[in-house]
């Protein structure tokens, strides 16, 4: 599947809202606000990877979902992903 549709269908589903909803920054979460998390593994080496959607969250997790710890300096934020393929490529990959 793709990313999009990922998304796409939670969305439609409902899951998106269901993350809004277990927000710790809710009622200020919003779907905007959503997180998604390419990969948990040391290094993406192929067109196949982990993908996760989430929200800062704090208590324990549903049967469905898992909890990701995502330590300081370890990630990036990017808020589109053409950007942010552009950005990689020109600033991270030599």
């Amino acid at each position: 599947k793709t990313i999009p549709t990922l998304w796409n269908t939670a969305k439609k589903d409902g899951f998106m809202q269901e993350l809004v909803d277990m927000s710790w920054e809710n009622p200020k979460c919003t779907l905007e606000s959503l997180l998604g998390v390419c990969g948990k593994e040391a290094a993406i080496t192929d067109e196949q990877f982990s993908y996760f959607m989430g929200v800062r969250y704090d208590g324990e997790s549903p049967e469905n979902m898992e909890t990701l710890i995502i330590p300081a300096s370890t990630w990036a934020v990017f808020p589109n992903i053409v950007d942010a393929w552009k950005r990689l490529y020109s600033e991270w990959v030599p």
